[in-house]
């Protein structure tokens, strides 16, 4: 990732278990001049503003853009039908 030209996330949602995770992604983001809005991609079909009121989760776009601080292009659409576009 320190190395990266292009960077996906699919179908992940940041989940606050996952926190050492978080942090080595950050860090790793981070320190990599190349990553920018235009390279980072979040590939989730999840309508923006949807959240999992059971679990009282918050909408997975909302955290990505705090956690990349809004530097990221998300995409609404679920893997399959991304992926026979490209």
């Amino acid at each position: 990732i320190m190395n990266c030209n292009e960077l996906y996330f699919i179908g992940y949602s940041l989940s606050d278990i996952d926190s050492a995770l978080q942090y080595m992604l950050y860090d790793a983001i981070s320190t990599n001049q190349k990553l920018n809005k235009s390279n980072i991609y979040v590939i989730d079909n999840q309508p923006r503003g949807y959240t999992f009121e059971f679990f009282q989760k918050e909408d997975i776009s909302l955290k990505f853009d705090r956690f990349l601080d809004g530097k990221y292009t998300f995409i609404n659409k679920s893997f399959e039908d991304w992926i026979m576009e490209k």
